[in-house]
């Protein structure tokens, strides 16, 4: 699997700033349902998770990418209350204004969700139960390819 990046999120990165600088304005959130055929699409599933950095801030990257990806930041906690129960099926990084629908200018990344390397994002367990806090220990971004 592959990254998908809305084209919001590519002008953006090419216009005004860094693809570091960019996911550094946004929050994970976790959905189930369908997974939508593009970033640029709108979002169907229900947000199960939102994660952010300590104190409710944005997330943070390590000061310098190696080998064609950039992590988490080490330090740095990635966590969230999950707002509802439900499989994670899917991941979209948004801004706090992201409304979810359809658009060509909104800065998204989305990726999916499962048990195993084979998904954008491992998780040990998909399913999520409201209430609870999830925490992201490792996570990276990356190109793939040549």
């Amino acid at each position: 699997m592959a990254f998908k990046y809305s084209t919001g999120f590519k002008n953006a990165a090419l216009d005004t700033g860094s693809i570091k600088s960019q996911f550094e304005t946004m929050k994970i959130k976790l959905y189930d349902g369908a997974i939508p055929a593009t970033a640029n699409d709108a979002e169907a599933g229900t947000l199960l998770c939102t994660f952010t950095g300590p104190a409710d801030v944005d997330l943070d990257l390590a000061a310098a990418a190696a080998d064609g990806q950039i992590t988490k930041l080490s330090s740095q906690v990635w966590s969230g209350v999950a707002a509802a129960t439900g499989t994670a099926t899917h991941f979209r990084a948004e801004t706090s204004t992201d409304d979810q629908t359809e658009s060509t200018t909104q800065k998204r990344i989305q990726g999916t969700v499962g048990t195993t390397a084979a998904y954008d994002m491992q998780m040990s367990s998909t399913a999520i139960t409201s209430g609870d806090t999830y925490t992201l220990d490792y996570f990276v971004l990356n190109f793939l390819g040549g």
